[in-house]
């Protein structure tokens, strides 16, 4: 510790530690554990409270998100506390329980049938969408905002 100032004032500086790049990293390596450790948690906890294994049931990737959504919605007060990112990602879900897998098929946007060649009249391969389906989860109390009519053959549950 140094002294500095006026005669009267006296200032003093405090040196700081100077750290050297294996603590830092290290340090930054510890905090990124503990936020993936608390996603993972968080996940584990969602699967647990409001999903459940059904076999062959089929959802909407974009689906399961919103259900996500909400359920970080509802325990919002609970993870400000971390600093963590907890956007649901394509293959995290399969990660943590094997019996879910994720698929993507494209879907013919005249027929809204799964695409195949001579599918429907107006058969074209430029004429489809990507959608990303996971299987085997069904969602406890979620509705999904659209409603597919009755003239929609792919509707959230079957392929």
């Amino acid at each position: 510790m140094k002294r500095l100032g006026i005669k009267n004032r006296p200032i003093y500086i405090v040196e700081k530690e100077v750290k050297n790049e294996d603590d830092v990293k290290n340090e930054l390596v510890k905090q990124r554990n503990f936020q993936q450790d608390r996603y993972i948690e968080f996940l584990r906890r969602f699967l647990n409270e409001k999903c459940e294994y059904d076999y062959q049931r089929i959802n909407e990737l974009n689906d399961v998100k919103k259900a996500y959504q909400k359920f970080i919605a509802e325990n919002k007060q609970e993870l400000t506390k971390y600093n963590v990112n907890y956007s649901l990602t394509v293959g995290d879900i399969p990660k943590l329980d094997n019996r879910f897998e994720v698929v993507q098929h494209h879907v013919c946007k005249s027929c809204k049938c799964k695409q195949y060649r001579g599918c429907c009249e107006n058969y074209d391969n430029k004429n489809k969408s990507k959608y990303t389906y996971v299987i085997n989860l069904k969602l406890k109390d979620f509705q999904p905002d659209v409603q597919l009519s009755t003239d929609d053959t792919v509707p959230s549950g079957t392929l």
